[in-house]
């Protein structure tokens, strides 16, 4: 069976699924069959991550391992190095269609410009991403920063870690007014984010789900520290928050 159909009957039993819940009341019967779409539907997207393999030549094993499935979390990408999957052909599997199928990507140093993800004209189809690490990439993030939060894949993101980026106060503020609501973890170490910065998360209404939160050397001093423990008495009473090797006087 063709790449193109396998991805049809993924979606045909899925929507047979959507239907079935609305027809039949039955929690029992729903829940068996529920069982069953899932238990084909995991067997369907190995099958659909294989070929996509083989389409794009990703490499699965080896220095450069950037492909991983789980059958809990769908398809993860974990891209090493541009050799190992070219920004090119990465921007073509997204053009093919093929995001829907992505949980979990992690972009490592030394990778490219990232154009297909810091572009306003090109948002990307992301569906079901719930795990996205940019780390180490310098002040390459810093430029468009604010587009990559203006995909729309950002609001069901529940882990997200853009350490050692450069990043600022201006790109603290992008963060603390972006679309977060259902994340739970929130790395940010090893980023220049100041007292103003930890300030401006500290402000969030959007980040009331952290359960971690990562700011380790991030250059904050006591004004700032001030402001993540006073939220840490309220509204991120269970949040774990990492404030090491900052400025406590």
């Amino acid at each position: 069976m063709t790449l193109e159909l396998k991805c049809a009957e993924l979606a045909e039993r899925r929507q047979h699924h959507k239907k079935k819940i609305k027809i039949d009341s039955n929690p029992r019967a729903l829940a068996e069959e529920y069982k069953v779409v899932e238990r084909a539907v995991i067997i369907i997207r190995s099958q659909i991550c294989e070929a996509l393999r083989e389409k794009y030549k990703i490499a699965k094993s080896g220095k450069q391992l950037i492909y991983k499935f789980n059958e809990t979390r769908g398809l993860e990408l974990d891209i090493f190095t541009a050799e190992a999957m070219t920004e090119e052909v990465f921007g073509q599997f997204l053009r093919d269609g093929y995001g829907f199928l992505l949980t979990a990507l992690h972009i490592r140093r030394p990778y490219q410009k990232q154009e297909w993800l810091l572009s306003d004209s090109n948002l990307v189809y992301l569906p079901e991403l719930t795990h996205l690490r940019m780390d180490e990439h310098k002040g390459n993030l810093k430029k468009n920063f604010s587009s990559l939060f203006k995909n729309p894949f950002v609001a069901q993101l529940e882990y997200l870690s853009l350490r050692g980026n450069q990043l600022g106060v201006d790109e603290a503020k992008i963060i603390a007014n972006a679309d977060l609501a259902r994340l739970e973890t929130l790395l940010l170490d090893l980023n220049p984010l100041r007292d103003a910065g930890a300030q401006a998360l500290a402000a969030s209404t959007k980040l009331d789900r952290l359960r971690t939160l990562g700011l380790k050397a991030c250059g904050i001093h006591p004004p700032g520290l001030a402001a993540i423990n006073i939220k840490s008495e309220s509204t991120w009473a269970n949040v774990k928050v990492d404030l090491s090797l900052n400025y406590s006087d």
